[in-house]
């Protein structure tokens, strides 16, 4: 019940109706970042969808007119037959962005809601969503009743493996950022448990050390000026 309540407030705050004379209450960063995986997941799908029928229609033979049409009627066909491909470019554009956005809303939407449910974000929270998404790629095959469920089981096995990079990944991000905070900010001394605050590090001010050499080289010993070349041998031998 804690979870659920939990669950069903964070939605119902996302989605609370806004006093249009009021100000504009700032979006939940949950939902901000739930719609921004979404996009970029949309338009990834998108790019994948249109070259992979570019490259195919790439590998086609070169469109050729029928013999014995006119110059205007083979104009005409080769506007329609490039107006064909266009058209397969874009539809397969538009369905591979909508499947896979529509995953990446499930798998990102899961996640978000796991992570409040749970009150923790972890690798089982990771896993779970997978398998949620798996579950739904599944359930959206064609087939029989019997065939979905199938696809739903195997697609929830697949989901949670194929997630199994991504924990990696953001385990060592996690080392990462445990290892700086005990190094410290800047190369500064690590702080010690009851003891005096860390001495932060020292800026260096770059400017200011150009500005200090150059004023040491100007006000040093004045180097004799060189004669000129043609100067060298003008000059009178020292007398005895």
């Amino acid at each position: 019940a804690g979870a659920l309540g939990r669950v069903g407030a964070a939605v119902g705050g996302a989605f609370a109706p806004v006093d249009p004379s009021g100000p504009r209450p700032e979006p939940p960063p949950a939902v901000v970042d739930w719609a921004r995986n979404t996009s970029i997941g949309l338009g990834v799908g998108t790019l994948v969808g249109g070259a992979r029928e570019g490259l195919r229609i790439r590998g086609e033979p070169p469109l050729r007119p029928p013999a014995g049409m006119s110059k205007a009627h083979e104009a005409r066909w080769l506007a329609e037959a490039n107006t064909v491909r266009l058209m397969r470019v874009s539809g397969e554009a538009i369905r591979w962005g909508l499947m896979n956005g529509a995953v990446a809303a499930v798998f990102f939407g899961a996640q978000g809601l796991l992570v409040v449910a749970r009150e923790g974000d972890d690798m089982y929270n990771t896993f779970a969503a997978g398998a949620i998404a798996g579950s739904f790629c599944g359930a959206s095959l064609p087939g029989s009743a019997a065939s979905r469920l199938r696809a739903v089981a195997v697609g929830s096995v697949l989901g949670a493996a194929i997630c199994l990079p991504l924990v990696g990944a953001q385990s060592l991000l996690a080392g990462d950022e445990a290892g700086g905070s005990q190094r410290g900010p800047e190369g500064g001394e690590e702080p010690v448990a009851g003891g005096a605050p860390p001495t932060p590090a020292k800026e260096r001010d770059l400017l200011a050390e150009v500005i200090s050499e150059y004023e040491a080289k100007t006000d040093g010993p004045q180097q004799p000026e060189p004669k000129p070349w043609w100067k060298l041998w003008s000059s009178k031998a020292p007398e005895a």
